[in-house]
């Protein structure tokens, strides 16, 4: 582009002078040439401001060569847009989901398992389904698998994971720090937030060390709630040690409160248990449980059942204003792609490897919202290395982007309908690398 653009007032001023001769002032043949000029003049102007500042959405075309692309609008407010060909010699396949977030349009939420699995492996704890199952549970409208997660061992998301308001993940210091934040006024927003918590009994506080972590230090305390499942047995890597304390709770709100930019919830203690895993039972809906190592089970040893316990924590270094109970819903990814309208860059194998990707972009204003992903490990697509994947969410304008889980755990789900009689049934629309979906804890949902 020109970077001197025409000066747009004065063209117009030249444009619009009255010609002075007798010819050219007839009013036949200015009038019609004047209407001409004006038109002429805010095309002009408009396209020297276009180039400058218009920024495309939700627009694949011209990224692959030899390109299919096809639209179908699944709700007022939400567009699946399936794009395809061929960049650099090799073929893709990738699916878009634009989600419109203005008030009163769609919202996006954080889903998490409703039911554990029967499974081989007996060391999962936490709930897990597939993007297509939870559509047909839930009544949302799509979905995108989110957060990586413990996959050998508990299931358990890494980094922070909210849904509405409860924190069921407290954010990853390394690792898996970046989180999309889904506000109570339906903005959504990707950050990098910390958090802080902590136990009070009476007078008396104990620090929180985290929430369904699977992993449990001797002086640490450590806070399950559902979508973990079942308390921890001696076989859990956290309670190899001796001398572990375990409380079990039943809350006594629906909903955390929010106090001074925190969130707190009051639970009434059931049971007290100095040996953890002696007969597994799993956690009730409304139920919690504090495992606490040796050197912090100390706190606990006066317990008796029916007394009160407060947990509290608040999420701290979000964007903008942003309060603890303004975030609804998060889940974290890992690798910021886009930070501000800054392309970011990465390197090692995560990054130049290319492999089945998900993630999700959003816009300035975090109005608008991109769910991607890329299909691979197949001769139809090839998958993204993360510099590809940046660069298609910035060519879409994205204005921050964050990496999700991928390889075969991406996969992208809705609600479509029918060619036939319209009737509308849950579809995975990816092809997944595993040829079919991944047990996975946690998605992104579109309501």
């Amino acid at each position: 582009m020109d970077k001197n653009p025409p000066n747009i007032p004065s063209l117009f001023a030249f444009l619009m002078k009255k010609p002075t001769s007798p010819e050219m002032s007839a009013r036949h043949f200015f009038m019609p040439r004047r209407l001409f000029l004006t038109c002429a003049c805010l095309f002009l102007l408009a396209g020297v401001v276009l180039g400058r500042d218009a920024v495309r959405w939700a627009e694949p075309e011209g990224f692959f060569e030899r390109e299919n692309i096809r639209r179908m609008q699944l709700a007022p407010g939400l567009v699946w847009i399936a794009a395809s060909g061929e960049r650099g010699g090799m073929p893709f396949e990738t699916h878009i989901l634009a989600v419109d977030l203005k008030p009163g349009a769609r919202r996006l939420e954080t889903w998490v398992g409703t039911q554990m699995e029967k499974r081989a492996r007996p060391k999962e704890y936490v709930a897990t389904f597939t993007p297509s199952r939870m559509l047909r549970e839930s009544g949302a409208l799509a979905a995108i698998n989110a957060s990586f997660f413990d996959i050998k061992a508990t299931q358990v998301s890494f980094g922070l994971v909210v849904r509405n308001g409860w924190l069921l993940r407290e954010p990853a210091l390394k690792g898996y720090p970046t989180a999309v934040l889904s506000l109570a006024d339906g903005r959504v927003m990707i950050g990098t937030p910390k958090w802080k918590g902590k136990i009070k009994a009476g007078n008396r506080e104990l620090p929180l060390a985290g929430v369904n972590r699977p992993m449990l230090q001797e002086r640490e305390a450590v806070l399950y709630c559902p979508p973990w499942k079942r308390t921890p047995d001696p076989a859990a890597p956290f309670l190899r040690g001796h001398g572990a304390i375990e409380i079990v709770m039943r809350r006594l709100v629906p909903a955390p409160v929010a106090q001074n930019g925190s969130a707190r919830v009051t639970a009434k203690v059931l049971e007290v248990r100095a040996e953890p895993g002696r007969g597994p039972r799993e956690l009730a809906d409304d139920e919690l449980a504090i495992v606490a190592g040796p050197q912090a089970a100390g706190f606990f040893r006066d317990l008796k059942e029916g007394s009160s316990l407060e947990i509290e924590w608040q999420l701290t270094d979000l964007p903008g204003d942003i309060r603890t109970d303004d975030v609804r819903h998060a889940v974290a990814g890992h690798a910021q792609l886009i930070a501000a309208g800054k392309l970011q860059d990465g390197n090692g194998a995560f990054w130049t490897v290319r492999h089945p990707r998900s993630a999700i972009g959003v816009d300035a204003d975090g109005r608008r919202a991109l769910l991607v992903l890329v299909d691979g490990r197949s001769p139809l697509s090839a998958g993204m290395d993360l510099t590809s994947l940046r660069d298609y969410l910035a060519y879409l304008g994205s204005h921050d982007a964050v990496n999700l889980d991928g390889g075969g755990s991406s996969a992208i789900a809705a609600w479509v309908a029918g060619p036939k009689n319209g009737e509308k049934t849950v579809r995975v629309l990816n092809r997944p690398s595993d040829r079919r979906e991944r047990l996975i804890p946690s998605a992104i949902a579109v309501y």
